[in-house]
């Protein structure tokens, strides 16, 4: 949101008509406002130049700096067995600010089943399926998302026949069953 500041011309208690003139144009809602909101994709200066009833003129100018955007990718979704622990990572593709290195603040959500929420690697083990929210922010307060899910697969209980004894020669039958798990 660019703002300018009028500081009237012209006789005490005469209202005095002002026109607004901004430059560039581009990515203003409104070029003839004193205040407006510029959204612009790269960094540029705007100019205001500020004209009253008596044609007196004034300028000034912003510059806008706008930083690459940001991106993240969180990774793997996967899928993991009950009690398995598996490692979440952040990877910053974008760097966003120019010239400003790490630190990014990293958030991750739910908290539950985390190591450390506050990092770029935690370490997750869910005890049921989960879709992680990533957030992180860049020195200059740019914001970048990405989620992942980790799929936990059902409790798998197996078991066996009892211990036996055979003679020499004889053959033992054996059975297992299951119970849970994801089948196959």
């Amino acid at each position: 949101h660019l703002s300018a500041m009028l500081v009237d011309s012209g006789s005490p208690g005469v209202p005095v008509a002002h026109v607004y003139q901004w430059l560039p144009i581009s990515y203003i809602n409104d070029t003839n406002s004193l205040n407006v909101v510029a959204k612009p994709l790269q960094s540029l200066w705007y100019r205001i130049k500020v004209t009253d009833g008596n044609l007196c003129e004034a300028y000034d100018s912003v510059h806008i700096n706008v930083n690459p955007p940001l991106t993240v990718i969180a990774s793997p979704d996967d899928t993991i067995c009950v009690n398995e622990v598996i490692q979440l990572i952040a990877n910053v593709i974008d760097s966003g600010t120019l010239g400003v290195p790490a630190p990014y603040a990293y958030q991750w959500s739910p908290i539950s089943g985390l190591n450390n929420p506050n990092i770029d690697m935690p370490l997750a083990d869910p005890d049921t399926s989960t879709t992680y929210h990533l957030q992180i922010v860049d020195s200059n307060l740019c914001i970048a998302n990405d989620s992942l899910t980790i799929h936990v697969s059902p409790y798998l209980d197996l078991e066996i026949s009892e211990d036996t004894f055979i003679c020499f020669g004889d053959s033992a039958f054996i059975s297992a069953s299951i119970d849970a798990g994801a089948g196959g």
